[in-house]
């Protein structure tokens, strides 16, 4: 099962060098005008470094913080550089953490700048080439066909805002070169989609087209009035101050499902006293900000913030997957995307969660994806929860009531149940509840298998001869799930036969708890158990459900 992921994984990204670098294929040749301009963007993005150095391909330029791109931004021709930001307040909740929680997310802080500069990724011709598309995209104004938001917002047209923040939990979607995937909180004046709209983005990303891979990265983004919006540094804008971080690097850690989660607080606060915009990132790394001359009706404050899942797909084409690319369900917070520790400040607004009547749900895409606001956690703050599968496009997905009802037969283990199979694009063609309950059965047939890999390298590890016996009973009875009990049961519940299809899921269930309780009285344990005693029981309740109806 996991040689099939992790071949899937690198498949797709040889695919995505292949049509990002192969221009042959994915570009025009370019005309002589076309060439000009992109050498004048060149000019105009790397400049004359202090000091260069390679890393894993990439060329890092430490440039001079006076002369970074952001000052060749007309409007910020007589901009005088602020270096810190004046006060931003203590997070409360930030510093707090879940348990299995790391804090960075193996960001890579850059040590190689000396002081008085920033570090820039070189942009290349390759980048603006790929970029290309990505020049006219205003994430302020993607039509409900094209992007998809699943989070909370908090608007108030009487107040304004100076700060919002939150702790974000890292995932690495799987994105297409027309696709973008992200987590973000976002400060902005106006109303969606009008011209006049402001805002700053920040949060992290999966965004081929942009960063040249499929995994997640540091992500900014800000939209002023007559602007087509700007990624990171990818044009003068945001002025950076803080020495160690690239902007737009990836993360080299990824949340696990039900595990260990790599998470990073992100804050964008505005300075009192110059107005100016700031990021602050894993609580006290001051990247930097965008000036209060690119923002007008942001001068005093924004007056809507968005705590959430953008994700961002052709009109015509699937939706990409957000977060983990599993719903939220109320197993584990730990299934899906996650922010908490969500604060927010403002004019009449002293530093404090939102309230409970403040916030409104944003889902534009239901079935492909959920939101969850769980309020207030003691603890950890605001806590929400959200993400999805994405795919066909989502007023298409019919089958969100049939999974529904499927699954309320499995009192217990519903939201499981469900989560498994939103998470499953073939559920969308599934004609009734044998077909969901075939879907299921292969997931938990992947678990079996993975699970008789998992044995047979603990038996060959281990000296305990009590423990290898426990192991030995449990590798025949999963063998037995594999090659029997699984396959009698998909062509039972195809040919209608609910009878026998209850009964081999029945004894597939109890072979795992049986290999859980011998392993337990050995001192161990076995993770694939649980899932398949667990999926075993939701598909003997939908056979015996249907014996009903028959």
């Amino acid at each position: 099962m996991f040689m099939g992921l992790e071949g899937s994984r690198i498949l797709l990204s040889l695919l995505c060098f292949c049509i990002i670098h192969c221009h042959g294929i994915h570009h025009q040749p370019l005309s002589e005008e076309e060439e000009q301009e992109l050498d004048k963007r060149l000019r105009i993005l790397n400049k004359l470094p202090v000091k260069t150095v390679e890393i894993s391909g990439d060329v890092i330029d430490c440039i001079d913080v006076y002369k970074q791109p952001a000052f060749d931004h007309p409007l910020l021709k007589d901009h005088k550089i602020q270096l810190n930001h004046h006060g931003p307040s203590s997070p409360r909740f930030n510093n707090r953490k879940l348990k299995n929680h790391t804090e960075g997310a193996g960001l890579f802080a850059f040590e190689g700048c000396p002081n008085g500069t920033i570090p820039i990724r070189r942009t290349t011709k390759h980048d603006l080439m790929r970029e290309k598309s990505l020049w006219n995209l205003d994430l302020a104004k993607q039509s409900s066909g094209r992007s998809s938001h699943a989070g909370i917002d908090v608007e108030d047209n009487a107040d304004v805002y100076w700060e919002g923040k939150a702790t974000l939990n890292i995932w690495d979607p799987r994105c297409n070169v027309t696709q973008l995937s992200a987590s973000i909180i976002r400060l902005a004046s106006g109303k969606d989609n009008l011209p006049d709209e402001n805002g700053v983005y920040a949060g992290w990303a999966v965004y081929p087209a942009l960063y040249g891979d499929d995994r997640p990265h540091m992500f900014t983004y800000w939209k002023a009035k007559g602007s087509p919006g700007c990624y990171n540094l990818r044009c003068p804008g945001f002025v950076q101050t803080d020495s160690r971080y690239v902007l737009g690097a990836p993360f080299t850690k990824i949340s696990e499902y039900g595990g260990v989660q790599q998470v990073v607080p992100v804050h964008i606060a505005q300075d009192q006293e110059t107005k100016h915009w700031w990021l602050i990132w894993a609580n006290d790394v001051r990247l930097g900000y965008w000036p209060k001359e690119l923002f007008p009706s942001m001068a005093n404050g924004a007056n809507r913030l968005f705590f959430g899942g953008l994700v961002i797909g052709e009109s015509t084409g699937p939706s990409p997957p957000m977060g983990s690319s599993y719903f939220p369900d109320n197993v584990d917070v730990k299934h899906s995307a996650m922010m908490h520790g969500i604060e927010l400040a403002g004019l009449y607004v002293p530093i404090r969660e939102p309230l409970s009547k403040e916030p409104s749900k944003v889902l534009d895409s239901r079935g492909c994806y959920d939101v969850k606001d769980l309020g207030h956690v003691d603890n950890y703050g605001y806590f929400i929860l959200f993400g999805g599968p994405g795919g066909p496009p989502c007023s298409a997905f019919v089958a969100s009531d049939l999974i529904d009802d499927t699954c309320k037969v499995s009192t217990s283990y519903s939201e499981l149940c469900k989560n498994i199979l939103r998470s499953d694009s073939r559920s969308s063609g599934a004609k009734g509840p044998a077909d969901l309950a075939i879907i299921l059965l292969d997931q938990v047939d992947q678990a079996a298998q993975t699970a008789i890999t998992r044995i047979d390298t603990l038996i060959h590890d281990t000296k305990d001869t009590k423990l290898k016996e426990a192991l030995s009973h449990c590798n025949e009875r999963y063998m037995s799930m594999v090659s029997q009990w699984f396959p009698f049961s998909r062509d039972s519940f195809t040919s209608g036969n609910t009878s026998l299809a209850s009964k081999y899921t029945y004894w597939a269930s109890t072979a795992a708890s049986l290999c859980e309780l011998d392993l337990v009285l050995s001192g161990s344990t076995l993770d694939e158990n649980d899932f398949v005693y667990t999926v075993g029981l939701i598909c003997k309740n939908i056979a015996e459900s249907l014996m009903q109806i028959i």
